[in-house]
């Protein structure tokens, strides 16, 4: 496959999803922007110090065992995607595949499968600080310690959201519609398909499978849709347990363009830019 001008024409944008890793190697950059302040009291470096690095280090190590350790993630992106097409049934050409792939990437590098963040380990630390990156490291060690296991689970549920959401796309839009912009809308991929309430609730649903959740994976996206819901619902983040109301699915809500509903439910996390 590494020959079709397909892969080919993805190997030009590595430079756009290494931009796009850069981000997640600069985590500890933000951790710490977000507990920065002079009330914090310095970790020193001693045993937790000690055990953070050991932990830094075996999952380097477990990361560097597994394709994508070894640099095979654009690979592994593509692949993914099509093999969605191929389930839909659905040509894959580029132009319709790349809001795919790009959503694929984001996700990697959301859920920590794209690199692994770079630690500055000469500086005094935050006790938040140290908290969060071990709780980071610690997942990281569980799903690259049980790599194919994890990642199947992991790949699979992607696998059948795109085929999902691609079930829905017409049939009577065509290569070259898609390549000249004659379709009925132009903003994302949601506009496309013919029920996008019912294409998002789909989606919800999947991220919240049970061996997803019970497997701890796509956690940040799963706590982002639960947050959207809450607010689509007119119900208080913090409150949820306090109040009778009940969330309001996509297919209930009061709003009725694709993109009011991406707003609304999809906002913050990677589908988001399915453009």
């Amino acid at each position: 496959m590494s020959s079709d001008p397909l892969w080919q024409g993805f190997r030009a944008g590595e430079a756009i999803a290494e931009a796009i890793g850069g981000f997640f190697r600069t985590i500890w950059a933000i951790i710490s922007a977000i507990f920065s302040g002079s009330h914090l009291r310095s970790l020193p470096k001693g045993r937790e110090y000690r055990e953070t690095r050991d932990l830094y280090k075996n999952v380097e190590t477990l990361f560097a065992k597994t394709p994508l350790g070894q640099g095979h993630q654009n690979d592994f992106a593509v692949n993914l995607v099509f093999e969605a097409f191929e389930r839909a049934g659905r040509e894959p050409y580029w132009e319709l595949m790349t809001p795919f792939v790009d959503t694929t990437v984001n996700l990697m590098v959301e859920e920590g499968l794209w690199s692994l963040p770079q630690v500055d380990w000469e500086r005094s630390w935050g006790l938040e600080e140290g908290v969060e990156l071990r709780k980071f490291l610690r997942a990281e060690e569980r799903f690259f310690a049980n790599y194919d296991r994890y990642m199947d689970i992991w790949r699979e549920k992607l696998i059948r959201i795109y085929e999902g959401m691609l079930g829905y796309f017409p049939e009577a839009i065509t290569r070259r519609d898609v390549q000249e912009g004659n379709t009925p809308f132009t903003a994302t991929i949601i506009d496309l398909v013919n029920d996008a309430p019912e294409v998002i609730e789909r989606l919800l649903a999947t991220i919240w499978d049970k061996d997803v959740v019970d497997a701890g994976l796509y956690e940040a996206t799963r706590e982002r849709f639960q947050h959207n819901a809450l607010v689509a619902s007119g119900i208080a983040p913090r409150s949820e347990g306090a109040t009778s109301r009940s969330i309001t699915l996509p297919t209930k809500a009061r709003w009725d363009t694709p993109s009011d509903l991406i707003a609304n439910y999809l906002r913050g996390t990677a589908f988001e830019g399915l453009p």
